[in-house]
């Protein structure tokens, strides 16, 4: 799984320079959806503490819930829809 995560980023344009802190960032993703926390906070928190602008920090978000949490697949929050990397399901 972590080769299909870093190759969809890659195809989408986002390098990070630390494959394992990648990884790293999108199993916290999954955790912060655990916890009750709503996506675009830990898509700010990614523009934060990488130097992504907010829609490849949302597609970061979308490819990690792809890729360790697909139970989170299409219930992001609302404000979020215009970064998603796909549509939101219905």
């Amino acid at each position: 799984m972590d080769d299909a995560f870093v190759a969809a980023l890659s195809k989408n344009g986002i390098t990070l320079p630390d494959r394992s802190n990648a990884i790293s960032m999108a199993h916290t993703m999954c955790t912060g959806l655990d916890k009750g926390e709503p996506s675009t906070a830990l898509a700010m928190g990614i523009v934060k503490d990488t130097d992504l602008s907010p829609k490849p920090a949302g597609y970061f978000v979308g490819v990690s819930v792809s890729a360790y949490c697909p139970q989170y697949k299409g219930k992001t929050d609302n404000s979020m829809i215009w970064m998603a990397p796909t549509p939101p399901m219905m």
